[in-house]
């Protein structure tokens, strides 16, 4: 009995390696991490059910802006515009005013890939974002927590902010039942 209850566990332990392999693979690709995963074709070939369930796109899809946060030396592309965009890096939600513009320019991010590091950011930290040949200049004005049926941080705002939205507590297992919200307001813009 103890073999067979072993055995489970083993299966079971593979089983949850292979899903978070799924999850963290994209994240990755998405981030320019693993270039060289585009240039085997056998991996796009191979007819299995696990490699079905990994399978990644040919071609990794192309960001919309480059986020970065100088203080943790953190650099990641930002997509937008196409189904499971999350899963290769952070997503402009739909919306949301570009950059610089008067608005609030939401970003989200999984809190287990690529917005793990927003534990580690402070109120008045420098944050950037390149987008259209531009780079905005955003200081981080306010941290907060909300429950995540709080939809007030994606209202409308007066002035250019950039609101960055991840799932909290940071190391929570499952659904997470609360937001961590990153409040940033414009400081300047120029071309790069």
């Amino acid at each position: 009995m103890r073999e067979i209850v072993a055995y489970c566990a083993m299966a079971a332990g593979c089983a949850l390696m292979l899903v978070a392999g799924a999850m963290v693979l994209p994240a990755q690709i998405g981030q320019n991490s693993l270039p060289v995963l585009h240039s085997l074709p056998a991996l796009h070939s191979l007819p299995s059910p696990i490699l079905d369930a990994m399978r990644v796109q040919p071609e990794p899809p192309v960001p919309a802006a480059v986020f970065r946060s100088p203080r943790l030396n953190k650099r990641l592309n930002v997509y937008a515009g196409f189904k499971d965009a999350l899963y290769y890096g952070p997503e402009w939600i739909h919306g949301s005013p570009a950059p610089g513009r008067v608005g609030n320019t939401i970003i989200a991010g999984h809190r287990d890939t690529h917005f793990r590091f927003l534990k580690d950011v402070k109120t008045g930290d420098l944050l950037q974002l390149d987008y259209a040949g531009q780079r905005f200049r955003y200081r981080i004005a306010r941290l907060r927590i909300v429950d995540k049926t709080d939809l007030s941080v994606l209202q409308p705002t007066p002035t250019p902010t950039l609101t960055l939205v991840t799932c909290y507590p940071f190391y929570y297992i499952g659904a997470a039942p609360k937001r961590f919200i990153v409040s940033a307001l414009l400081q300047d813009a120029a071309s790069h």
